[in-house]
């Protein structure tokens, strides 16, 4: 095949809107095109392992805070990130943009007519998905369940509102539904998960998409570890608890009788953890292996490690801290794979179309951790229950390389729809 050029403009917010792409994107890599990963570089020294070709660009937040977001619906704010967006399009004249979440993108290569692949969740797709039941009677649910995904595509076109201003300043006039049929659509998940409610945009379903390039040293202890029934993995990435909370759950499951293991990612140094017989920490553990040699998995609901634990069979129980990871953690609790500790209110609806997400994350951090506990009891004691469920949502969604599926897509520019098979 023709050599072409490929580049990539995920958003840095947390780690899996990198991740997700940069697995792709050395796919395309080995395939030998060109292929350049637009990251800010307070971020590039993650991924010094990779291969791509890494080129600097404005930052979307300062940090990894997801009140920051509310950047997004300022108009001067998206036209200096499309502007520098436009000029990097024109520097390296690629064949195809990827995108991942870095919305400004979208209106970059609309405005210099370049072809756009977006990486996603069903939770991101433009006229909402399907929305999970929060909890309520059945016939309640059916009732609020067009209101609940108008209120999601609100929230969605809200964030772009100003990007759509400005690609009418460069008298490109184009309507919401034009736009999103411009773009090809590539959701790593089964397309009975959070089906998309409009069937006429182009969209394929591909195996999950992860990166396993991580430099760090596996602790003596990881291959000691074994599932026992009182196995536990506790991971917050770098959005949960803060740190006592994190240290007061590790001990308080320890105290409980159970084994467990913690990543504490960027909340806490594992020296901040006292010795304690049965628990065992590290900055960071491969997901793939770690969440394979557990019982139960506790997490923020991420779809990375929620989807690595559900291809293990290892159930979770989920703390969402925004509006994706209790879409993410609601759905995986209605197929009965994970259990979700959130109970959705009025208010927190509001709360999400008013870009007000701290008062979601607010929420998860409060937790009562005594409660998590609890949980963590109950599931091990229906453990059945969830491996039957897992055992079946594999059998529909096994897995499969979704950067190589990915790749085969973006290379020929093809998005008939599949299954993976």
């Amino acid at each position: 095949m023709k050599k072409k050029t490929f580049l990539f403009f995920p958003v840095e917010i947390g780690l899996a809107h990198i991740v997700r792409p940069l697995a792709v994107a050395e796919e395309l890599y080995s395939r030998k095109h060109n292929v350049l990963f637009a990251l800010p570089k307070r971020k590039q020294s993650l991924f010094t392992s990779s291969s791509v070709q890494f080129v600097d660009i404005q930052s979307y937040i300062d940090n990894d805070s997801m009140i920051q977001i509310k950047n997004f619906t300022k108009y001067d704010f998206q036209r200096n990130l499309i502007q520098e967006e436009c000029k990097l399009i024109k520097k390296y004249k690629p064949d195809t943009l990827i995108i991942d979440f870095r919305v400004s993108a979208i209106a970059a290569g609309l405005i210099t007519k370049t072809p756009i692949f977006f990486l996603g969740l069903g939770e991101a797709m433009p006229y909402g998905c399907q929305i999970p039941n929060p909890g309520i009677p059945a016939l309640l649910y059916r009732f609020f369940l067009p209101l609940f995904q108008l209120v999601f595509n609100r929230a969605l076109t809200f964030y772009l509102k100003e990007i759509m201003n400005v690609v009418k300043k460069h008298n490109i006039n184009i309507t919401w539904n034009n736009w999103f049929k411009n773009i090809s659509w590539i959701l790593s998940e089964p397309s009975f998960y959070l089906s998309p409610v409009k069937k006429d945009l182009k969209v394929a379903f591909v195996g999950p998409l992860s990166w396993d390039g991580f430099q760090f040293n596996t602790p003596n202890w990881f291959h000691q570890i074994r599932p026992n029934g009182k196995t536990i993995y506790l991971t917050f990435g770098g959005t949960g608890f803060d740190k006592q909370k994190l240290i007061d759950l590790s001990l308080l499951l320890v105290n409980n009788g159970f084994r467990v293991v913690v990543s504490s990612g960027t909340i806490a140094d594992p020296s901040d953890f006292p010795t304690r017989h049965n628990l065992f920490v590290s900055k960071f553990l491969p997901g793939k292996k770690i969440t394979n040699r557990v019982d139960l998995v506790i997490c923020h609901g991420g779809y990375g490690t929620t989807i690595e634990s559900i291809h293990n069979r290892t159930p979770v129980l989920i703390i969402p801290f925004n509006p994706d990871q209790i879409v993410h953690g609601l759905r995986m609790q209605e197929l009965g794979i994970a259990k979700c500790l959130f109970s959705f209110t009025p208010s927190d609806l509001v709360a999400i179309v008013l870009l007000q997400w701290s008062l979601i994350e607010n929420k998860g951090k409060k937790l009562d951790i005594k409660i998590i506990v609890k949980n963590v009891q109950d599931m091990l004691q229906n453990v059945e229950y969830y491996k039957n469920n897992l055992a079946f949502f594999n059998k529909k969604y096994p897995y499969k390389n979704g950067a190589k599926q990915a790749a085969d897509i973006i290379e020929k520019n093809d998005i008939n729809p599949f299954e993976p098979q």
